[in-house]
């Protein structure tokens, strides 16, 4: 149960694995990108570049439906300036002109609000070619950025209201100098699959999500004291407004913010902690396996830290 779901490295030391294979499905992928550009003539404004973010997000749940997902980002370009990249849209066991057929609503919005996109598409025989043509090669990690994110659950697309205010705390950070990444990415649902979940530890948050987010704060000041101001501003009031708006929903442990509250809660679910924890004293009765937000990190404080910049420089001591 651990390892599927709960944590990895913290229990044990893993010496065998078996994984299952899959047949060999085509896939399509497809980037495209648009951007504000208010002073130039005939330009997208600044509005109509929202309205076209804000349109897309009409479809995540028709998009996952159809099996579907997709990688995005929204970052400032310049004061005011926004733009939108797609990196990939990615359709396994679609051909080219069935995932053009389900990209065609939300293209035909944009077309409608003034933008104009030049969807490539990478179509492929096999999983792996569509993957390796539309995904990005990605550097992850560094001290010029901080991230944390949350997984947003399908009910907050069923309200319109909700809907309009989750978009408009995801559209925060952007305007306040961030960037937003996104991934419309959901679990196929008890009427696809045809039989019950299975009880291991995935987090709960995962089954009901339609859109993995993520937040980041650029650090652009390197000293100490400024990064703690920017840590707890990202933790605080940009990633305080999603979790605002989505009560009781969690966040991908794996690309989470060190200093999300309630890690418990958010990072493997309620209902799935005390089990955890007690696999956690049952396999390692001594804590010998640590990590800052693992299962039984909270029997545990470094000394000498820094309010809002945790680091592991000091001594890691039972509370």
């Amino acid at each position: 149960m651990g390892d599927s779901g709960g944590g990895g490295a913290t229990y044990g030391v893993v010496t065998s694995v078996v994984f299952k294979v899959y047949p060999v499905m085509k896939a399509t992928a497809v980037q495209f990108s648009f951007a504000s550009n208010s002073t130039a003539p005939g330009g997208v404004s600044v509005d109509s570049f929202w309205a076209g973010a804000r349109a897309y997000f009409d479809y995540f749940i028709p998009h996952t439906e159809a099996g579907a997902y997709s990688y995005f980002s929204i970052v400032g370009t310049a004061p005011g300036e926004y733009l939108f990249n797609m990196l990939p849209f990615f359709a396994p066991n679609m051909t080219q002109a069935e995932t053009a057929e389900l990209l065609a609503p939300w293209l035909d919005d944009l077309k409608g609000l003034g933008i104009e996109v030049d969807p490539v598409y990478f179509p492929a025989d096999n999983f792996h070619d569509a993957w390796d043509a539309g995904f990005p090669l990605e550097a992850v990690g560094g001290s010029a950025a901080k991230t944390g994110g949350r997984l947003f659950p399908r009910k907050n697309w069923e309200d319109e209201a909700l809907l309009n205010a989750t978009f408009d705390a995801i559209k925060y950070p952007v305007e306040e100098g961030g960037m937003f990444l996104g991934f419309n990415i959901a679990a196929p649902g008890l009427g696809r699959r045809g039989s019950a979940l299975p009880d291991n530890a995935v987090n709960p948050a995962w089954r009901e999500t339609v859109l993995h987010a993520i937040a980041v704060i650029f650090l652009l000041d390197p000293s100490p004291e400024a990064i703690a101001v920017q840590s707890e501003r990202l933790t605080m009031d940009w990633l305080g407004r999603w979790r605002d708006v989505s009560p009781g929903a969690g966040a991908y442990a794996s690309e989470a913010d060190v200093t999300e509250p309630d890690v418990q809660q958010s990072f493997y679910g309620d209902s799935k902690y005390p089990r955890l924890y007690a696999l956690k004293k049952k396999m390692d009765p001594y804590g010998l396996f640590y990590a800052p937000t693992a299962v039984g990190s909270e029997d545990w404080y470094v000394t000498d830290q820094i309010e809002w910049l945790p680091t592991q420089n000091g001594r890691l001591c039972r509370v």
